[in-house]
């Protein structure tokens, strides 16, 4: 019974979001740890997290944090990037759109399925991850709300019966 249910169970969204980008030219040098400690000191938590690998010549770290850090974290970011002749580029108008279940690592199906509606419904995509329980993406803020309208009908999920406007501004 189980196998023929579907593994998603809900969607989620977070309008407060930023998308980060730090590149420096640091030959081979590993900027991670200093980047993460840079957040860690000042207490700001990141998802969504991908690095350039260790045969590539320039540094590239990319990430989210929530908006309302941005103005916390974005000199210190800056210093850390500069020590290497880099920069920090941050797009605060994106949210992360998440489908929530159980399994979906593992079931890749209901991930191109999500982006295929996000596709479908003239959505852009960028930045994806998936895990066991939760797999996300990274749309325009201007586009959120109707992602996730796009993504409910797709899976077929029932409202609460509150407006959907309620539902999508808490």
């Amino acid at each position: 019974m189980l196998e023929t249910r579907s593994a998603v169970i809900a969607v989620t969204h977070d309008l407060n979001v930023a998308r980060v980008l730090i590149q420096c030219d640091a030959g081979r040098r590993d900027l991670a740890v200093d980047v993460l400690q840079t957040l860690a000191a000042h207490s700001v938590p990141a998802d969504l997290v991908a690095r350039s690998g260790p045969q590539e010549d320039e540094f590239r770290m990319g990430f989210t944090i929530r908006r309302s850090d941005v103005e916390i974290i974005s000199e210190p970011l800056r210093r850390t990037a500069n020590s290497f002749h880099g920069h920090v580029r941050v797009d605060d108008q994106v949210a992360k759109i998440s489908l929530v279940g159980v399994g979906l690592l593992n079931r890749p199906e209901y991930t191109a399925q999500m982006l295929g509606a996000l596709r479908d419904a003239g959505i852009d995509t960028s930045w994806i991850t998936t895990s066991q329980l939760r797999s996300s993406v990274i749309v325009a803020l201007d586009r959120a709300l109707e992602a996730v309208q796009a993504l409910h009908d797709t899976f077929a999920l029932a409202h609460t019966g509150r407006p959907k406007e309620e539902l999508w501004l808490r």
